[in-house]
């Protein structure tokens, strides 16, 4: 952008790179995730399930959002 005029195609290029790591990064969590859970007892998994109800409620309030 500190070109002048600035090259868009090249920055929509790096946009578009960018979203397609972040997107891949959050398929790749997911994929974890899953493959995790695989191999959790029952007790685990409910663990795991309360885990990410604390992380999810915590964000929400974060964000201002009710719970």
């Amino acid at each position: 952008l500190q070109e002048s005029p600035a090259n868009l195609i090249q920055i929509r290029l790096k946009i578009e790179q960018a979203e397609k790591l972040r997107s891949e990064l959050r398929y790749l969590r997911v994929e974890a995730l899953e493959n995790g859970k695989a191999v959790l007892t029952a007790e685990q998994k409910d663990h795991l399930k309360n885990l990410l109800a604390s992380r999810r409620d915590n964000f929400r309030r974060s964000q201002g959002q009710p719970s």
